[in-house]
């Protein structure tokens, strides 16, 4: 099995730098990746995996421009010229993380018949950033979707598809894995006061959770750094959201980007690919009591889904109805028509 990761980079080196080393962990073969510019620092991240012949950047100053739907054209490039048997669309904030020993793991068991797996998705907030920390030392919190006062976002914002190649290549109708979300994908929008603000400049279009909402509506009347003190989690608020249920602690991504820069650090030790692919990296695979947990929370967007469908249940029953209103109108004309063409008796 291949699986090949198509990226648009629009984020920063140092996300970017822990995105690829995480996703190489999990299981990712190979990344096809697409860039409005190659400047050094950029260049510095990925150039070691270029190397090693496990990605390949298209940018406008390279051999291959991309335009268009960019995305599109890296998922049929990822299966016409790089054999892939699944394609995993990611941005550059986000860590997928299977709940099993690898994505090929999860992969590998999904029937024929479904051409989509779902992973739900997972919004970290922002911490107070302190010196020389990594973001992903300090975003271990995340809120839950079982708090007694938690508000599930829409389903386009919850779950992001993985999908199989031959959706990609007959264009066929895809059929989704519903009810079981075997992945998760861990998202970080906003990691520092410097980078918030340089993805508020540029625009989110659009943005996809609800702090991004929050972030954006402050940020037009307040500003970045009004922003950031109400879009963080401060020492107060991570105390009391643990203390309500509303938060909870996740460290699978530190778990991970810890071991990975350990190993990578030694003096002449692995490479970057080497590292993060080096036994022990993943993070262990959830007990009982955990996928109990989870299911739940499946539970709970399977009822967001269910929203979804029971609306689209009400419009055919509206269209339905106003078809049968017009269908025994129509037979009731033809009737009287057929009436008044009778012969009348005597």
């Amino acid at each position: 099995m291949t699986l090949v990761e198509t990226l648009v980079v629009r984020d920063g080196e140092e996300m970017l730098e822990a995105h690829l080393a995480f996703q190489f962990a999990m299981g990712v073969d190979f990344v096809l990746a697409a860039a409005s510019r190659r400047d050094d620092r950029l260049a510095d991240v990925i150039e070691p995996y270029e190397r090693e012949g496990v990605l390949r950047l298209l940018s406008p100053d390279g051999r291959r421009k991309v335009g268009g739907d960019v995305r599109a054209q890296l998922e049929r490039l990822a299966v016409s010229e790089h054999g892939a048997d699944w394609v995993l669309n990611a941005e550059s904030d986000e860590l997928w993380v299977p709940r099993s020993d690898s994505l090929p793991a999860v992969l590998a068991f999904i029937p024929p018949r479904y051409s989509v797996v779902q992973a739900l998705v997972r919004v970290f907030p922002p911490r107070p950033p302190k010196d020389n920390e990594m973001f992903w030392e300090r975003m271990t919190v995340r809120p839950s979707l079982l708090a007694p006062m938690a508000v599930p976002e829409p389903l386009d914002r919850m779950l992001r598809p993985l999908i199989r190649a031959t959706l990609v290549a007959q264009r066929s109708r895809p059929v989704p894995l519903r009810a079981w979300y075997p992945i998760e994908v861990l998202r970080f929008p906003f990691r520092s006061v410097a980078q918030a603000l340089q993805r508020l400049e540029a625009g989110m279009h659009p943005p996809r959770s609800a702090l991004e909402d929050a972030a954006v509506a402050l940020y037009g009347d307040e500003g970045v750094d009004r922003t950031w003190e109400e879009i963080q989690v401060d020492d107060l608020g991570l105390a009391r959201g643990l203390a309500d249920g509303s938060l909870v602690t996740d460290e699978r991504a530190r778990y991970v980007l810890e071991a990975f820069h350990a190993a990578h650090a030694v003096p002449g030790g692995p490479s970057a690919l080497e590292a993060a692919r080096s036994r022990g990296i993943a993070p262990t695979p959830p007990g009982i009591v955990a996928d109990a947990s989870y299911a739940v929370e499946c539970a709970v967007v399977g009822e967001v889904d269910l929203g979804v469908i029971w609306s689209h249940i009400t419009s055919l029953e509206s269209h339905l109805a106003l078809f049968e209103r017009r269908f025994w109108t129509r037979v009731q004309r033809q009737l009287e028509r057929r009436i008044r063409r009778q012969p009348q008796a005597g």
